[in-house]
């Protein structure tokens, strides 16, 4: 079974080359595909990491405030990326 579909692929690399590029066309198209869709979900989870550690330091820093002052979640977003992302755990 298997040489008989590597004879096939040698057939048609050399008697109908443009069947093998599209072949090769539509692996790479799925390929990419697929990595795409990685890098998504791979983006999904950093975006939902960095989001949990500026929750967890902003709570942090809210703690020892004083609970009268307004919120400056802007200037806490500055501060936390002026800060050492590894040291928050």
């Amino acid at each position: 079974m298997k040489n008989e579909a590597v004879n096939l692929k040698i057939m048609l690399a050399v008697e109908q080359p443009e069947i093998m590029e599209n072949v090769v066309f539509m692996i790479r198209k799925e390929a990419d595909r697929i990595i795409d869709g990685a890098l998504a979900v791979a983006a999904r989870h950093i975006f939902f990491e960095f989001f949990l550690n500026f929750l967890v330091y902003w709570t942090r820093t809210q703690s020892y405030r004083n609970s009268l002052e307004l919120l400056d979640v802007k200037g806490d977003f500055k501060r936390f990326m002026d800060h050492d992302i590894t040291s928050v755990y």
